[in-house]
């Protein structure tokens, strides 16, 4: 990897966590710092039908529903993303793990942020509908070969298939509770503690409802170019975005492969907006040494916006 010099103009990647991601008090601080911030939450408080400061000071089984956690979170990551705006950031690339490229789709400019929380929220309810409907669980496993076996020992026990690639050492498989038991207990692997079968067919009925929501949507031209999870690559088309969206409920996702694009790209900067836990280990362990700055907390957007301007 080339070093980052004072000859190698900056490229900066602003990066969305997805759910799997919260954090105990996740955005407290920034909404009491940062109005927009507040004011987003309290969208997805009012979408979710729950008072937002309150449940995310105390967490508990409520933040666990997939139809609460989804605006919550995107609403948590705009609102570090904005604060990380007004402080200077303007990043060349948007890209979000799973859920998170709804708010990547919002901090390229195409839509806004009232529209990405409203989406989110709409996805929410729509998986956790039909996780309800057909149950099912996750399980992530080491390499591609304990991949293979896994598959091969959960199949013929049930739905099961490749939900994401997220580490050159992290695969996820999706499906049905008994296939993705049956692969655990032949292969060493970590179950995910998961509401539903994210990523696989048993989100199917979900697909063209929120393809509708998402086409729906007024747009505006995109200011930073979008990097897809469901293909790894660049949207050429941001026409074609509403429809990779409504894909990415069913497809694996590419994240190693989308983080890899980045930095052939050439990207220099990662920056997570939002709870960093998750998605900035996964940078690190696809590319190594690359800077990953963090915004989740009111100073953090100061700082981060200091340092790239440097």
């Amino acid at each position: 990897m080339a070093p980052l010099t004072a000859n190698r103009p900056r490229l900066t990647l602003a990066l969305f966590p997805g759910q799997g991601a919260e954090e105990p008090r996740m955005g407290l601080a920034l909404a009491a710092a940062f109005p927009p911030a507040a004011a987003l939450l309290a969208l997805a408080g009012e979408l979710a039908g729950v008072e937002p400061l309150s449940l995310l000071a105390r967490g508990g089984p409520a933040l666990g529903r997939t139809e609460v956690l989804q605006p919550l979170l995107v609403a948590v990551a705009l609102g570090a993303f904005r604060a990380a705006a007004a402080a200077g950031l303007r990043p060349g690339l948007v890209a979000g793990h799973s859920l998170g490229e709804l708010a990547a789709w919002s901090a390229s400019g195409a839509i806004d942020d009232e529209a990405a929380v409203r989406l989110a929220a709409r996805r929410g309810k729509l998986m956790a509908a039909e996780a309800t409907r057909a149950p099912g669980a996750m399980a992530v496993f080491a390499d591609e070969a304990a991949l293979a076996a896994a598959l091969a020992a959960g199949r013929p026990h049930g739905q099961l298939g490749l939900a994401a690639q997220n580490a050159p050492d992290e695969w996820v498989v999706s499906g049905a509770e008994a296939a993705v038991a049956a692969a655990l207990r032949a292969v060493p692997g970590r179950r995910l503690r998961v509401a539903g079968a994210w990523h696989s067919p048993a989100m199917s009925p979900a697909v063209e409802p929120f393809r509708e929501a998402a086409r729906a949507v007024r747009r505006a031209p995109a200011g930073a170019a979008l990097l897809s999870g469901v293909t790894g690559a660049l949207v050429e088309e941001e026409g074609r975005v509403p429809d990779l969206l409504a894909e990415a409920l069913l497809a694996p996702i590419q994240f190693t492969r989308l983080l890899s694009e980045a930095l052939r790209r050439g990207v220099t900067d990662v920056v997570v907006l939002g709870p960093p836990k998750v998605v900035r280990g996964l940078v690190r362990r696809s590319l190594g040494p690359l800077p990953v700055h963090v915004v989740c907390d009111p100073g953090d957007a100061g700082r981060v916006a200091e340092v790239l301007a440097a």
